[in-house]
């Protein structure tokens, strides 16, 4: 076999072939394709395995729909730099966190379950757009109830996860991670590379007076600071950039950790890259405008003037 599979892809393999419902079925293929070989030669069996999965998920999917109704089609559009999910058990104060956090008007009441689809908001920041977005109630059996599929998926494609705690924190977090977990989403978790299970980077609101703390998440309180708490958790930095003897350009550019001015050209002008004569940076440079190459790295608050070939 030229893919050279192992005793672990093995024994996924007859876990596949002795599966005898979908959602079992389900499971083996993505622990074959945790387990199976990454290399080139290896690219049609990884690629067979992803049709198998897409063809289950898309039964069960239309299954769901058909015992939930229309609630299969509910998605949200992404907008701006970034999207955040809000999550939280029934009451624990998810729509006055979106209100205070963004433009966003939820309806905010005492009353438990009053969201029961999506809300949308946008957070500015120095000029930065990130969407908020504030998911029903968290309850027992959440993916399988109405929507739950849909709602799941909204989270899956989430850039980050607040998840908000008011009464009974650490009860109120296990029943989080235990529904999300049914749906194959881990929060905060290094997993093994699968096309099925997902990891997301999750911080912890506490909608109360409490120093509480948990290993692997990093927790805040609801002030003035938590916008800028969430910026730092997007892995994300924002730049300036700026034409020759003008100032700097407004509103900031958002990149991700680690890019370089290469990466920085890409997102501004798509002939930036191919005309590219010469970059000065201001800012995290060894002096104010040095002339740098499109692999220099980057920093929060840098200025980036670009000269291209005429």
């Amino acid at each position: 076999m030229t893919t050279n599979a192992g005793f672990e892809y093995g024994k996924a393999v007859e876990k596949y072939q002795e599966a005898r419902t979908d959602e079992e079925k389900l499971k083996a293929l993505d622990l074959m394709f945790q387990t199976a070989p990454k290399h080139k030669s290896s690219e049609k069996l990884l690629k067979d395995i992803k049709i198998k999965i897409s063809k289950i998920k898309a039964k069960l999917e239309k299954e769901k729909s058909k015992k939930k109704g229309r609630g299969y089609q509910l998605t949200v559009k992404k907008e701006g730099i970034a999207q955040i999910v809000i999550l939280g058990v029934a009451n624990s104060g998810r729509s006055f966190l979106l209100s205070k956090l963004t433009n966003a008007k939820p309806i905010i009441s005492d009353i438990e379950y009053t969201t029961k689809l999506p809300e949308q908001g946008i957070m500015e920041l120095n000029g930065m757009k990130i969407q908020l977005v504030e998911i029903p109630a968290i309850i027992q059996d959440f993916v399988n109830k109405e929507n739950g599929g849909a709602l799941s998926s909204i989270i899956r494609n989430a850039d980050l996860i607040i998840v908000l705690l008011r009464k009974n924190l650490k009860e109120e977090l296990n029943l989080i991670i235990s529904e999300l977990d049914k749906a194959n989403i881990k929060l905060n978790e290094e997993i093994r590379e699968s096309y099925v299970t997902k990891s997301i980077k999750a911080i912890i609101v506490v909608n109360k007076e409490e120093n509480f703390k948990i290993k692997d998440f990093n927790v805040y309180h609801i002030n003035e600071s938590l916008p800028f708490y969430i910026w730092k958790n997007l892995d994300k930095f924002f730049v300036y950039t700026k034409s020759p003897k003008r100032i700097k350009d407004w509103p900031p550019v958002a990149l991700n950790k680690d890019s370089t001015v290469g990466d920085l050209a890409s997102v501004v002008h798509k002939d930036f890259i191919k005309k590219f004569k010469y970059a000065k940076i201001w800012g995290s440079s060894k002096f104010p405008g040095q002339t740098v190459g499109l692999d220099y790295k980057l920093k929060e608050g840098d200025i980036v003037e670009f000269h291209i070939k005429k």
